[in-house]
């Protein structure tokens, strides 16, 4: 039987650092149909003061897939892609 690590106090959850920096923020929802628009706004907010992260829907997740819309973003910006596939 192996012994388990003495309990801090803390979870696991506790030491994990927030996923976006600031403590407050615009999220833009990237829900268009088309990367040349989703690019497009990208590439102008990359450098926008209180920009936090991006949403990211199923308008282009399900014609491009997800690997492809994220490498799309990372071409701009290393900001968090936040995927909502609700609709």
């Amino acid at each position: 039987m192996s012994e388990r690590p003495p309990k801090t106090g803390q979870s696991k959850f506790a030491e994990r650092k927030p996923l976006i920096a600031l403590q407050r923020s615009i999220i833009p929802a990237c829900d268009f149909p088309d990367f040349e628009t989703f690019e497009r706004l990208i590439r102008e907010t990359a450098d926008v003061e209180g920009v936090g992260a991006y949403k990211i829907g199923i308008e282009l997740v399900n014609p491009f897939g997800l690997i492809e819309v994220v490498r799309r973003a990372r071409e701009y910006t290393d900001r968090p892609i936040i995927f909502d596939q609700q609709k």
